[in-house]
């Protein structure tokens, strides 16, 4: 079983609010992103951004569901297709279709 430690300096967050910091360090600590790399467009990593996504979004739930329906037995990148796959089904489904 893996941890993690989170540390959150209080003075650096502005006007950030609880709810959105509290779904960045969920889906921070549910998907151990590259946190030096750019954030994606439309993805609550864009929490720091000058544009800020204050939630988590429909791709950021999509993901989610994809990376842990993900087989662990198979390699990064079927994992990688796998997971893309899922993404793109789901977020071409009519929003009526789609799950809450």
């Amino acid at each position: 079983m893996a941890s993690i430690l989170i540390i959150v300096d209080a003075s650096q967050l502005g006007g950030i609010s609880l709810e959105a910091l509290s779904d960045y360090l969920a889906f921070v600590a549910l998907t151990r992103p590259r946190l030096d790399a750019p954030a994606p467009s439309g993805s609550i990593l864009g929490l720091f951004a000058a544009d800020p996504v204050t939630r988590l979004t429909e791709s950021d739930r999509s993901y989610l569901a994809a990376l842990y329906a993900a087989p662990v037995d198979r390699s990064a990148t079927a994992q990688a297709s796998m997971i893309k796959n899922r993404m793109d089904r789901e977020l071409q489904r009519p929003a009526t279709a789609k799950p809450n």
